[in-house]
Protein backbone atom coordinates (compact mmCIF):
# COMPACT_ATOMS: atom_id res chain seq x y z
CA UNK A 1 0.00 0.00 0.00
CA UNK A 2 1.89 3.42 -1.37
CA UNK A 3 0.46 6.68 -0.45
CA UNK A 4 -2.91 5.56 1.61
CA UNK A 5 -4.15 3.65 -1.27
CA UNK A 6 -3.55 0.57 -3.20
CA UNK A 7 -3.94 0.56 -6.89
CA UNK A 8 -5.17 -2.72 -7.52
CA UNK A 9 -8.36 -2.40 -4.73
CA UNK A 10 -9.08 0.47 -6.64
CA UNK A 11 -9.05 -1.11 -9.73
CA UNK A 12 -11.11 -4.09 -8.67
CA UNK A 13 -13.32 -1.96 -6.26
CA UNK A 14 -14.30 0.44 -8.27
CA UNK A 15 -16.28 0.57 -11.82
CA UNK A 16 -13.30 1.60 -14.25
CA UNK A 17 -15.13 1.12 -17.34
CA UNK A 18 -18.44 2.47 -17.77
CA UNK A 19 -21.19 1.27 -20.28
CA UNK A 20 -21.54 4.16 -22.59
CA UNK A 21 -23.60 2.44 -25.39
CA UNK A 22 -25.70 1.21 -22.47
CA UNK A 23 -25.99 4.56 -20.94
CA UNK A 24 -26.89 6.55 -24.21
CA UNK A 25 -29.31 4.22 -24.93
CA UNK A 26 -30.99 4.89 -21.21
CA UNK A 27 -30.66 8.39 -22.40
CA UNK A 28 -32.95 8.35 -25.29
CA UNK A 29 -30.15 8.23 -27.63
CA UNK A 30 -28.93 5.58 -30.25
CA UNK A 31 -26.41 3.36 -28.96
CA UNK A 32 -23.24 4.55 -31.55
CA UNK A 33 -21.73 7.34 -30.45
CA UNK A 34 -21.96 9.24 -33.24
CA UNK A 35 -25.05 9.64 -32.97
CA UNK A 36 -25.15 11.51 -29.44
CA UNK A 37 -26.34 15.22 -30.32
CA UNK A 38 -27.70 17.85 -28.11
CA UNK A 39 -29.29 20.20 -30.83
CA UNK A 40 -29.02 23.19 -28.35
CA UNK A 41 -25.58 22.65 -28.02
CA UNK A 42 -25.39 24.16 -31.82
CA UNK A 43 -26.51 27.44 -30.81
CA UNK A 44 -24.40 29.79 -29.17
CA UNK A 45 -25.36 32.31 -26.79
CA UNK A 46 -24.99 36.01 -27.53
CA UNK A 47 -21.73 37.38 -25.65
CA UNK A 48 -23.99 39.84 -24.13
CA UNK A 49 -25.55 37.36 -21.93
CA UNK A 50 -22.08 35.22 -21.81
CA UNK A 51 -20.85 37.82 -20.33
CA UNK A 52 -23.42 38.13 -17.30
CA UNK A 53 -22.68 34.99 -15.85
CA UNK A 54 -19.39 35.19 -14.12
CA UNK A 55 -18.50 38.88 -15.96
CA UNK A 56 -14.99 39.00 -14.08
CA UNK A 57 -13.84 36.01 -16.19
CA UNK A 58 -12.81 38.40 -19.32
CA UNK A 59 -10.92 40.57 -16.89
CA UNK A 60 -8.74 37.52 -15.37
CA UNK A 61 -8.47 35.84 -18.69
CA UNK A 62 -6.64 39.03 -19.69
CA UNK A 63 -4.37 39.05 -16.82
CA UNK A 64 -3.60 35.23 -17.81
CA UNK A 65 -2.71 36.09 -21.13
CA UNK A 66 -0.87 39.25 -20.20
CA UNK A 67 1.22 36.92 -18.08
CA UNK A 68 1.81 34.46 -20.77
CA UNK A 69 2.85 36.21 -23.05
CA UNK A 70 6.71 37.12 -23.68
CA UNK A 71 6.46 40.05 -21.38
CA UNK A 72 5.19 38.14 -18.54
CA UNK A 73 3.32 40.95 -17.22
CA UNK A 74 3.08 41.16 -13.39
CA UNK A 75 0.00 41.97 -11.37
CA UNK A 76 0.88 45.64 -11.45
CA UNK A 77 1.38 45.85 -15.29
CA UNK A 78 -2.43 43.65 -15.55
CA UNK A 79 -0.51 40.31 -15.62
CA UNK A 80 -0.06 38.31 -12.72
CA UNK A 81 3.05 37.51 -10.67
CA UNK A 82 3.45 33.82 -11.21
CA UNK A 83 2.65 31.60 -13.50
CA UNK A 84 -0.47 29.70 -13.08
CA UNK A 85 -1.61 27.19 -16.03
CA UNK A 86 -4.21 25.28 -13.37
CA UNK A 87 -5.55 28.86 -13.36
CA UNK A 88 -5.89 29.41 -17.10
CA UNK A 89 -7.34 26.07 -17.41
CA UNK A 90 -10.08 27.03 -14.88
CA UNK A 91 -10.97 29.64 -16.82
CA UNK A 92 -11.82 28.38 -20.22
CA UNK A 93 -13.74 25.68 -18.15
CA UNK A 94 -16.02 28.62 -16.55
CA UNK A 95 -16.31 29.93 -19.96
CA UNK A 96 -17.45 26.91 -21.20
CA UNK A 97 -19.47 25.93 -18.30
CA UNK A 98 -21.40 29.63 -18.44
CA UNK A 99 -22.58 28.64 -22.39
CA UNK A 100 -23.63 25.21 -21.14
CA UNK A 101 -25.97 26.78 -18.47
CA UNK A 102 -26.93 29.47 -20.91
CA UNK A 103 -27.92 26.35 -23.47
CA UNK A 104 -29.79 24.38 -20.67
CA UNK A 105 -32.07 27.22 -18.93
CA UNK A 106 -33.26 28.21 -22.56
CA UNK A 107 -34.76 24.68 -22.67
CA UNK A 108 -35.67 24.84 -18.85
CA UNK A 109 -37.50 27.62 -18.84
CA UNK A 110 -40.28 26.96 -20.92
CA UNK A 111 -40.85 23.76 -18.46
CA UNK A 112 -40.14 25.54 -15.23
CA UNK A 113 -40.94 28.95 -15.54
CA UNK A 114 -41.30 29.82 -12.00
CA UNK A 115 -37.41 28.41 -10.87
CA UNK A 116 -36.38 31.14 -8.97
CA UNK A 117 -32.78 31.62 -10.86
CA UNK A 118 -35.41 32.79 -13.85
CA UNK A 119 -35.99 35.90 -11.41
CA UNK A 120 -32.71 37.51 -12.60
CA UNK A 121 -32.31 40.20 -14.69
CA UNK A 122 -30.60 38.38 -17.26
CA UNK A 123 -33.56 36.33 -18.26
CA UNK A 124 -35.86 39.50 -18.56
CA UNK A 125 -33.83 40.89 -21.29
CA UNK A 126 -34.42 40.75 -25.23
CA UNK A 127 -31.18 39.12 -26.31
CA UNK A 128 -32.50 36.18 -24.31
CA UNK A 129 -35.72 35.92 -25.22
CA UNK A 130 -34.44 35.84 -28.62
CA UNK A 131 -31.66 33.18 -27.34
CA UNK A 132 -34.55 31.22 -26.43
CA UNK A 133 -36.99 31.53 -29.62
CA UNK A 134 -34.36 30.04 -31.51
CA UNK A 135 -33.33 27.42 -28.83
Amino acid sequence: MQGGWDRDVMITSYMTGLPFGLMRLLAGFQRDPSTYFLRRDSYEPPALLLRQIWPWVEAWEARFNARHSAKKATWEQGGLDDDDFGGKSFLRLLKHLRRVLLQDLAVLQPKFPKMRLFGHRLFETPEWAEFVAIV
